[in-house]
């Protein structure tokens, strides 16, 4: 009893105070329902996605072999390593959503096609690098080799689920075309190959070899010091602002065909030859509605797919153990 008789009166922070930490006791037991169903994955599994498991074995290996076939290193810190890790685990969901949709609608990896995109990527390499790289480094051939696989059913995934659903009208197409002039306009090109030579004696020796009827790419391949040299001095088409001072000059002052005299700049001494000369245009709406088309397709496709996919996770009963990535 508070002095007069009276029943003492709590003050307010304390009323206050109890509550916060009585709303702070129901807050704790939220969070550890919502993370429970986490916290119940079988031993050495990472996720679950509509029953199927990620195993974090699987990741891990997955993860390293990925990391190896990137053209940047991975983060040494452990916060931006963990959003790259918890990206290639939602990029690894999606691979398994993938699957389970293809079986439930019928669907096969079609193997012939991943393995055309293999061989077309195996071309790409100079001679027998490709299969050097793979037999040394096997954790990233299998890899490859289920990213190939995934891409071939996403292929047949598109055409069934994103492309029905890709319509472009005539008045889109035309706006599109009327809003991006500039990308349909081309300044005057030339195309250039050229042999670059350290000093005025190889150069000499270069040209004079070409103005006595040798041929300009194997002078390029034998003489030229520039990288292009051994696609026979092919700078391709090249457009104003794209080369050194001296050598622009030169190279849309010259008539098709003929071969300049030495040009020299900080880089050596160039010899030009112009192949062949294409003058400032713009394309018409015909000529441009293929680009067009391509164009807006591809970003409707994607959109389609980024929410189509959206719609399978929403749909899937998805279960992660974040504290069992690596870190």
């Amino acid at each position: 009893m508070s002095r007069g008789g009276g029943r003492r009166r709590r003050h307010p922070f304390f009323i206050g105070r109890r509550a916060f930490r009585l709303g702070g006791w129901w807050l704790l037991c939220l969070l550890l329902a919502a993370c429970r169903e986490d916290l119940t994955l079988p031993e050495g599994t990472l996720a679950r996605v509509n029953g199927t498991t990620i195993a974090v074995a699987d990741f891990n290996a997955r993860f390293a072999a990925a990391g190896q076939a990137a053209l940047s290193p991975l983060p040494a810190d452990r916060a931006p390593r963990l959003a790259v890790e918890r990206a290639y685990l939602d990029s690894l969901i999606d691979q398994v959503l993938l699957y389970q949709e293809a079986a439930r609608r019928g669907l096969k990896v079609d193997e012939a096609a991943a393995a055309a995109e293999l061989q077309a990527m195996r071309q790409g390499w100079p001679r027998d690098s490709f299969d050097r790289e793979l037999s040394r480094r096997p954790e990233s051939g299998n890899w490859l080799a289920e990213e190939l696989r995934t891409a071939a059913l996403a292929k047949q995934l598109l055409a069934q689920v994103v492309e029905p659903a890709v319509a472009l009208t005539e008045n889109e197409l035309q706006a599109y075309y009327q809003s991006h002039a500039d990308q349909f306009r081309h300044a005057e090109q030339v195309h250039l190959r050229q042999i670059v030579c350290r000093d005025g004696i190889q150069a000499t020796i270069a040209l004079t070899q070409v103005l006595t009827g040798g041929d300009f790419a194997a002078a390029a391949r034998e003489y030229s010091i520039a990288p292009e040299a051994g696609r026979g001095g092919d700078l391709g088409f090249i457009s104003r602002g794209e080369l050194p001072p001296e050598v622009e000059e030169a190279a849309f002052r010259l008539p098709v065909g003929e071969v300049s005299s030495m040009v020299e700049t900080p880089f050596g001494v160039h010899i030009l030859q112009v192949l062949e000369q294409l003058p400032a245009s713009a394309l018409t709406f015909a000529q441009a509605r293929p680009t067009i088309e391509r164009t807006l397709r591809r970003q409707r496709a994607d959109a389609r797919w980024r929410d189509w996919l959206g719609e399978l996770r929403r749909g899937a009963k998805i279960d992660i153990d974040l504290h069992r990535l690596p870190g």
